[in-house]
């Protein structure tokens, strides 16, 4: 991590120096070749790839491009992370969408109560709501840190027609061809995956992945 940190902060140092040469000179190839570094991490093709700030700018911009219609909605759980909900809220409420939580009560005894949460809310408002267009989940919540039973909840999504957003890419794979089948946009959420789950992005074949590249890939945090 200091070597990482140390290597960005020459290039700060370097940028003021001489902002010009280094916009015109330096930034443009060596952009290009991070992206060709990071598209060969994930296997992914470069002109697919794009660099942001961090997964919540990345996730804020997809959300608000997502072609949500009134009446539809977008599933969450409620230990899901607060800028997310935030973001997928205000997105659905533009356009007419709702956002609902399913409960996860603490402490869980098992994995069945959040399987049974997610069936549940989907039996009971299903017959009066709009279709279900989006489904968010974590592997491990940022909070309560809880491993969520990602391959069962893929199972229960899968019977119920949904897209849903995930960020383990084992699991990932079926729904995002079930959710092409369907013609609805899979949203990843891999903001904890990068460095720490191997990522293969083309097999993946979602239509969006995002992740944070200053967690557990020992990049310096855009802040800096």
């Amino acid at each position: 991590l200091k070597f990482a940190f140390d290597l960005a902060h020459s290039y700060r140092i370097q940028a003021e120096a001489n902002p010009v040469a280094h916009i015109d000179r330096v930034l443009f190839p060596q952009l290009v070749r991070s992206i060709q570094h990071l598209a060969r991490f994930v296997n992914a093709r470069p002109e697919n790839l794009a660099l942001v700030p961090n997964a919540t700018t990345a996730l804020n911009t997809i959300f608000s491009s997502v072609p949500l219609q009134a009446g539809e909605r977008a599933i969450i759980l409620n230990v899901g992370y607060g800028s997310v909900k935030k973001m997928l809220k205000r997105a659905a409420n533009i356009n007419g969408a709702i956002v609902q939580e399913v409960l996860v009560t603490l402490p869980l005894l098992d994995e069945d109560s959040i399987v049974r949460a997610v069936i549940e809310t989907m039996d009971a408002t299903e017959s009066s709501l709009g279709r279900c267009a989006l489904a968010v989940f974590d592997v491990i919540t940022s909070n309560t840190a809880i491993r969520m039973p990602i391959n069962r909840l893929v199972q229960v999504h899968v019977a119920g027609g949904l897209a849903c957003l995930y960020d383990d890419t084992e699991s990932v794979t079926f729904i995002c061809q079930e959710a092409k089948k369907r013609g609805v946009l899979s949203i990843v959420d891999g903001a904890h995956a990068p460095g720490i789950v191997p990522l293969d992005l083309q097999e993946l074949d979602a239509d969006f992945f995002v992740g944070n590249l200053h967690k557990h890939v020992s990049i310096g945090r855009p802040s800096h």
